[in-house]
């Protein structure tokens, strides 16, 4: 694991450079060439990482079905807490407007 984890680090400083060097040869920022840069690094880091882990055998049907599960359950927590927050702001939203409109047109 520590190889593979080197190798992505390396190759990730070759092509992190690369794409610097593109994206501000075409658009002329240094901000966006190193965000763009920033963000492919990370990408391409973790998929290597995936990609040699699979290469190795490392994905067992059972294990990948545990991990599946777990992530789906983080998946529906996290939509059920921003279906939950967002009802709570249109219910907030909703009294307010009320208080708000029957203040104003009540003091006519």
């Amino acid at each position: 694991m520590r190889k593979t984890i080197a190798k992505a680090v390396t190759w990730r400083l070759i092509g992190t450079a690369e794409i610097f060097a593109i994206s501000f040869w075409t658009t002329g920022h240094i901000a966006t060439a190193g965000h763009t840069a920033g963000i492919a690094a990370i990408a391409s880091f973790l998929t290597y990482v995936v990609h040699e882990l699979a290469w190795n055998g490392s994905f067992s049907r059972d294990r990948v079905a545990e991990c599946g599960e777990t992530v789906a359950l983080r998946i529906i927590g996290l939509s059920t807490q921003i279906t939950d927050r967002v009802t709570q702001a249109r219910r907030r939203w909703h009294r307010n407007a009320a208080a708000t409109w029957g203040t104003r047109h009540c003091r006519q």
